[in-house]
């Protein structure tokens, strides 16, 4: 699903509210049949990711950055970046997953999109959530690398539920539902080519 919509019309704060990082006034979210208010805001957040544009990269190993502070194996980390289509990269470098990365590590040059993989993708697959939300988090990369991991996240498509919050339109041309927000109402929804039938 892609949220799409103006600057202020309500996108980021709804995507913050599923990811219960804010409260909401009025209603209720359902997850799973169940309204997430009655859930373990521990649990929710066990089986709901968010990937952010501003990728939140630690001082320490490529590893470590993917781990995130969860007790998980090696195995499960490298998985995770095989996911993410970062893990035959990480692999040929020097140190491969205990690479140092992070602004302490200045000589590690890696891409926007190279740290979107590793700090924002594999350490929120890491984390094997039923659901992926996605804010803006390919609109600060370079056109080549935001094309590649829309391809990367299309291949997860019947594995896990993604919601991305875009103001780009190439982001939304191939999810299943596209809903369009204004002034914090939901406008109208569908598949995009039945909302933009003109592109």
């Amino acid at each position: 699903c892609s949220i799409l919509g103006s600057s202020g019309a309500g996108k980021s704060t709804l995507l913050h509210c599923l990811a219960r990082s804010i409260p909401y006034d009025s209603g209720d979210i359902y997850f799973d049949n169940q309204p997430v208010s009655e859930t373990s805001l521990n649990s929710y957040r066990e089986q709901v990711a968010v990937v952010f544009q501003e990728t939140m990269v630690l001082n320490g190993t490529i590893a470590e950055n993917i781990a995130f502070g969860r007790d998980i194996t090696q195995a499960a980390i490298e998985e995770a970046a095989q996911e993410a289509e970062i893990h035959d990269f990480i692999q040929n470098l020097p140190h491969g997953y205990s690479t140092e990365i992070g602004k302490d590590f200045p000589t590690t040059n890696l891409s926007g999109g190279q740290l979107q993989r590793i700090a924002g993708l594999a350490r929120a697959f890491a984390g094997r959530p039923k659901v992926l939300l996605l804010d803006e988090a390919t609109s600060g990369l370079d056109p080549e690398s935001e094309r590649s991991i829309i391809k990367t996240l299309e291949k997860m498509k019947g594995k896990r539920t993604i919601i991305s919050v875009t103001h780009r339109h190439e982001t939304a041309l191939s999810s299943d539902l596209v809903v369009i927000l204004d002034a914090g109402k939901v406008l109208k929804s569908g598949k995009y080519a039945e909302l933009y039938p003109e592109t």
